[in-house]
């Protein structure tokens, strides 16, 4: 019987990578032609830039909004839902020639990103409670996968068919395939515990989450890491251009081995915790000392070129396990409110990632893009605090709860 669990869930962590590889793929596509809809939509660069705005803007709003949602309605049906929109919204996208109708389409685009994340992080804590942040690296590579891929898209479809709105057809014709496929798996709908489990949970009732230290401390843990990332992310082709003094087309194969170095260094990961050779927490310590010291020498080697690009791809290596570890240790840390605790882990990410960027923009303006690119690397190493508090508070619970009770192995309730 587990051993059909396990091929069972198996396949379904496959379907959900495909599903989350197509969502990256998507996602990357109207930033990648954003110059086009711009001539779509007779606006000026100024006025295009509000459409990431807008489309983060989204992301937010849609955490709080998929974190009551999915109280009521099953993450499966959440998931198929913000695929299915998102494929159809990608079309308007493309298609509109009016501004403030594009303005509308990628604010709600990036509602359906958040209905997705939330949706996505529920269902993984429920099929693999016990190896969540091994999972959750895996996931998320796939994303990385697809974000690569997303650009790739474009250029073939301009190259051999002249003409871009094959891609985007392409995109939501794979989107609606992967909503398909998600609904024919039959997924938890809960996790059903051992009497000894239910026992010690009411043995060790814990305080509402919003009052819980650990929960707050992850939470801060997520706003700095994802706010140096989106440093980075948005910063690094500018910068590099600048401090090279190459062009920007020169300098933008930067962003693509930054987005390398994410999906390499969930993937290593994924192998080094599944051979069991570093505990998630020891490499959560080691991939933000890693970033802060990659970030730092990619701060002071951006006059070369090759040595920017090379540094990029570092930190882009040490930073991708950082954001699925944090992920799953407060996923499994909160089973008992798995929606508030993902909602508000997405929501401090999201914020962090509107904030960051326009203080390093400031910073390149006032101080330099040396100075503005340490920011981000000093950030991550600032990281490490609340990583070590949160460490020591969860060892002294642990002496304080014991050792009683054997971890068995997680069952399901399934939804087909």
């Amino acid at each position: 019987m587990q051993h059909t669990h396990s091929i069972q869930n198996k396949i379904i962590l496959a379907v959900l990578c495909i599903a989350y590889g197509i969502t990256g793929i998507m996602a990357l596509l109207p930033g990648t032609t954003l110059l086009l809809l711009a001539d779509h939509t007779h606006a000026t660069l100024e006025m295009i830039s509000f459409v990431i705005t807008s489309s983060s803007i989204g992301m937010a709003c849609g955490v709080f909004l998929a974190g009551q949602l999915s109280r009521k309605i099953p993450p499966k049906y959440l998931l198929m839902f913000a695929l299915t929109m998102g494929a159809f919204i990608l079309q308007g996208i493309f298609w509109t020639r009016s501004y403030w109708i594009l303005l509308f389409a990628e604010f709600f685009f990036g509602i359906t990103f958040a209905f997705s994340d939330l949706s996505l992080n529920v269902l993984m804590s429920r099929l693999f409670p016990r190896t969540l942040g091994r999972e959750l690296n895996l996931l998320h590579s796939s994303f990385g996968v697809g974000a690569l891929l997303g650009p790739l898209l474009i250029t073939l479809s301009f190259a051999l068919l002249h003409d871009v709105s094959w891609a985007y057809a392409l995109a939501s014709v794979l989107t609606l395939g992967a909503a398909l496929l998600v609904a024919v798996q039959p997924v938890p709908i809960r996790s059903s515990q051992s009497t000894a489990e239910v026992q010690a949970v009411k043995n060790t009732r814990k305080p509402h989450l919003f009052g819980q230290l650990a929960f707050w401390l992850l939470v801060v843990q997520v706003f700095l890491y994802a706010g140096a990332e989106g440093g980075f992310g948005n910063w690094i082709v500018t910068v590099l251009s600048q401090s090279a003094h190459v062009q920007m087309a020169v300098a933008a194969p930067a962003a693509s081995l930054l987005w390398l170095g994410l999906t390499l260094g969930r993937l290593l990961s994924t192998q080094l915790m599944r051979k069991m050779w570093v505990t998630e927490q020891k490499l959560l310590v080691l991939m933000l000392l890693g970033a802060g010291a990659s970030g730092l020498g990619l701060a002071f080697s951006m006059r070369s070129l090759w040595l920017g690009f090379i540094t990029t791809l570092l930190t882009g290596i040490f930073l991708g396990p950082i954001y699925p570890i944090i992920m799953a240790t407060a996923l499994r840390r909160f089973t008992h409110a798995l929606s508030t605790a993902s909602s508000s882990m997405l929501f401090s990410a999201r914020a962090s990632g509107l904030v960051f960027p326009i203080l390093i923009g400031t910073l390149i303006t006032n101080v330099g893009v040396t100075w503005a690119m340490i920011f981000p690397a000093a950030t991550l190493l600032v990281t490490l605090l609340p990583v070590f508090i949160a460490q020591r508070e969860q060892t002294l619970q642990s002496n304080v709860v014991g050792h009683t009770i054997q971890e068995p192995e997680a069952t399901h309730t399934l939804i087909s």
